[in-house]
């Protein structure tokens, strides 16, 4: 229900928890501030993992994405990875979505989400979500399919709710990244920058201002320090992996990061944006790599190993031989200056007088 009297807040993500603050509490729902890799080239929409946890069925599955005129569009989830990706671009291009619009997600069936959109602009796009909010009043009961009326019903600013997706965080997003000399790593309210090299700090900095998010801001506070570094510091040795790729990579190192990293995002870090690169690259390797060239490239590269190795080989057999001569060489020139001796001693005696 909408409040009688709305105020669009100023910020995009204010207005979007407001919007939230006013859905129908019986169906859960979710504030997402889009982000480069959301809405350009990757197309990777990643859910907060606990609201997937809670809500979302543990198995990739095909969801309906309604806009705020009654559009529908279908989105492949992808459970592994805790996102959307096939159809989602759509939506986003038709959409015209933005990095800093702040979007609702509105699960008002299995699988089927409301989506309001909140532009990052001082624009009154809001008045749209607004109406279809007035319109929609009547959600459908999940479970006995019967339309429930619910008019006038003001629901208290109060209320307790479980929160997915930090709105400090979101803000963060929304606003340009800081400079290095500003940027330090807190958990918890722990400042992890003595725990981690600085070379890995500025990587890892790199990948947040390319973001533009602080993406450690969702870690489990239950985690350690040292756990919590050691999780930062690996996911720059994953992103340094996936730089230094080739289309040569084997398919079982790009599941390895895949899997590495997806085992930190269950852990609250926001990683969606390179697991969706590795999804890409693992896909190019296979295609591009499978081809007679390649084949020949690597069977070419195989024999020059091989052949390399004959080589050391015999080079170390031709080292040990050349000391081996220099050993006997040495040995001669010693000896010799002894049977000199004995064989002038020979000689006197063989041709002394009778």
């Amino acid at each position: 229900m909408v409040r009688d009297n709305f105020e669009v807040p100023s910020s995009a993500v204010e207005r979007a928890q407001e919007i939230r603050a006013n859905l129908d509490v019986q169906y859960p729902s979710f504030v997402k501030i889009m982000l480069h890799s959301h809405v350009t080239k990757v197309f990777w929409l990643g859910i907060p993992t606990a609201f997937c946890r809670m809500y979302l069925p543990d198995r990739d599955a095909l969801f309906i994405l309604e806009d705020e005129e009654g559009k529908e569009y279908e989105a492949k989830y992808i459970a592994s990875r805790t996102g959307l990706s096939g159809g989602w671009r759509r939506f986003a291009v038709e959409h015209n979505l933005l990095e800093g619009d702040a979007v609702v997600y509105h699960l008002v069936e299995t699988y089927k989400f409301k989506v309001l959109i909140v532009r990052g602009t001082n624009q009154s796009e809001v008045d749209g979500a607004i109406g279809l909010l007035e319109l929609d009043r009547n959600l459908r009961d999940t479970k006995s399919g019967e339309v429930t009326k619910e008019k006038g019903k003001r629901r208290e600013k109060t209320r307790k709710r479980k929160v997915y997706l930090e709105e400090e965080e979101e803000c963060e997003r929304s606003t340009s990244f800081v400079d290095f000399a500003d940027f330090s790593i807190i958990v918890s309210g722990i400042n992890l920058d003595y725990h981690i090299p600085e070379s890995v700090r500025l990587k890892y900095y790199e990948l947040c201002r390319a973001q533009k998010s602080y993406l450690h801001g969702g870690l489990l506070e239950t985690l350690s320090s040292a756990s919590a570094a050691d999780i930062i510091c690996d996911t720059v040795k994953v992103a340094d992996a996936i730089k230094s790729s080739n289309i040569y990579t084997p398919q079982s190192d790009f599941t390895i990061c895949d899997k590495t990293l997806s085992g930190f995002e269950f852990l609250g870090i926001e990683l969606g944006f390179l697991r969706a690169r590795i999804t890409k690259l693992a896909g190019l390797a296979e295609q591009l790599g499978d081809t007679p060239r390649v084949k020949r490239y690597q069977q070419a590269k195989l024999q020059i190993n091989l052949a390399e190795e004959e080589v050391k080989t015999l080079e170390a057999r031709l080292q040990e031989a050349q000391q081996v001569k220099m050993r006997c060489t040495s040995d001669i020139k010693l000896l010799k200056k002894y049977l000199n001796r004995d064989e002038i001693m020979f000689l006197e005696e063989a041709k002394a007088p009778w």
